[in-house]
């Protein structure tokens, strides 16, 4: 995914050359643009939560079989996944009992602390983030040039991700400064919470 450049620039979260700290330096700067800039802006954290516990079986296969990976190998994951008997163990021991997959009670995801969880979930947020409606609004930032536009969602770390929004009122002549600062105020609070509805929508499905 890496190498096709498919993973969004937007998830810091295992990938190699990407850190947490990275992740919030672009937070902080584009909280220092807003705020120097004395524009309006709204965010919204979003934690997808068991992200690795919630993931559907059937789907990651589908992703998987479009990157073209072999259908061997496809097969033999599913299959892993269908079997796998999981034990508890902690500093007591491991425990006698068992549990696993059933076609009555099927298990979701790779489950905390897999190795292919990450991997897994980046399929998945790659899905959700091709999916964002492109006519709902997002952050947009202006150089000191007023050459450069950057245009962004938010700010991922793994299942953490920060949304946000900027100014996309125009306002209106024929009210007052008051008037439009709360129409402003009020229009970009409507425009997060339907960009979060929107995220949280793909996040479940």
């Amino acid at each position: 995914m890496e190498d096709n450049h498919l993973l969004p620039e937007m998830q810091f979260g295992s990938r190699p050359g990407q850190w947490c700290t990275s992740a919030v330096l672009k937070k902080v700067l584009c909280h220092d643009h807003i705020r120097l800039l004395k524009q309006t802006a709204a965010f919204v954290e979003n934690d997808a939560d068991g992200c690795y516990d919630r993931l559907i079986n059937n789907l990651i296969l589908m992703v998987i079989c479009k990157l073209d990976l072999p259908e061997s190998i496809n097969n033999m994951l599913g299959t892993l996944w269908d079997t796998t008997i999981h034990l508890i163990k902690t500093i007591y021991g491991t425990s006698s009992a068992m549990y696993g997959s059933t076609s009555d009670m099927p298990l979701y995801g790779p489950g905390q602390g897999s190795m292919c969880g990450p991997l897994f979930w980046l399929f998945c947020y790659w899905l959700i983030v091709e999916s964002i409606d492109p006519s709902i609004p997002m952050a947009m930032y202006i150089s000191a040039c007023r050459y450069i536009l950057i245009k962004i969602t938010g700010v991922s770390f793994v299942d953490d991700t920060g949304l946000g929004i900027t100014l996309t009122y125009n306002w209106n002549d024929n009210l007052t400064e008051a008037e439009n600062k709360r129409e402003d105020l009020l229009h970009t609070l409507n425009s997060l919470q339907t960009l979060a509805q929107h995220w949280e929508r793909l996040s479940i499905h």
